[in-house]
């Protein structure tokens, strides 16, 4: 398997067993003190998010060209949007669209980049958007989940939970994908019906970040200095802290199961 790795100007693509073999895709017009925030291959496409530079767009074979920009300027432009939402929670849908978010719109771009909004019934801004074998999930602030058709992208079913959502992501089963929300009460694992089938007790408030892997669920607090983990099949167990601010002396950016 390869790594992506965000950097401030593009995303290098690494491969650890050849090092040598890495590629470096650049967005050599793009200024800023921001890294790329997510990416996605579909076909032989590579695509990029940034608050800053928008949607970016590269050939996985020509690491030499110069990549296809859709600007966040451009973009809230096309949605009649005011400065303030950014592009991030990119998914690859199929070979030649992408999924990603601008506040609380679903941005569907193509190959052609073209671009098709998708205005869902809720009006806050999404932190969460995972797919599954048949869906394209939405999860926003206020908890209200939405499950588009990945096909069509038609509404397939929209549940609200209770509460403030900081960050969610979704657990793939063998035959269902359950939504993962992190709020005030703690991590809780929701069935289709939004109804609580377990809860994982945190003391902290504003995580940051939420994943989940077979075995554990992981979260970043809003300090960023520590990872928080549950054994995903005991919610009674508490929960491990690792500080890691110690060791590193910086922040922590981002978290992820490999």
């Amino acid at each position: 398997s390869r790594l992506a790795i965000g950097a401030q100007q593009g995303v290098l693509i690494f491969d650890p067993m050849s090092p040598d073999k890495s590629a470096c895709y650049r967005d050599a017009e793009l200024s800023s003190p921001l890294g790329f925030n997510q990416c996605a291959i579909a076909g032989e496409t590579l695509w990029a998010t940034h608050a800053d530079a928008g949607l970016v767009r590269w050939q996985l074979d020509d690491t030499a060209a110069r990549p296809q920009t859709l600007r966040t300027a451009a973009l809230l432009k096309q949605l009649n949007a005011t400065a303030g939402p950014t592009p991030r929670n990119l998914v690859a849908l199929d070979h030649r669209r992408v999924a990603f978010t601008l506040g609380s719109t679903v941005c569907i771009v193509d190959d052609d980049l073209r671009l098709e909004p998708l205005h869902l019934p809720h009006s806050s801004e999404i932190v969460s958007l995972s797919l599954s074998p048949s869906s394209l999930i939405a999860i926003d602030q206020a908890g209200q989940i939405t499950k588009l058709h990945r096909s069509s992208l038609s509404v397939a079913q929209t549940i609200s939970s209770s509460g403030r959502t900081d960050a969610a992501t979704v657990l793939r089963c063998i035959d269902q994908t359950l939504p993962l929300l992190a709020s005030v009460a703690g991590v809780v694992i929701l069935d289709d019906t939004a109804q609580t089938l377990r809860t994982f007790s945190t003391g902290h408030r504003n995580l940051r970040r939420l994943i989940v892997s077979p075995r554990h669920i992981a979260a970043l607090p809003a300090d960023r200095g520590r990872i928080v983990i549950w054994p995903i099949d005991s919610s009674q167990s508490s929960p491990l802290e690792i500080h890691l601010a110690a060791r590193t002396h910086h922040r922590i950016a981002d978290i992820a199961w490999l």
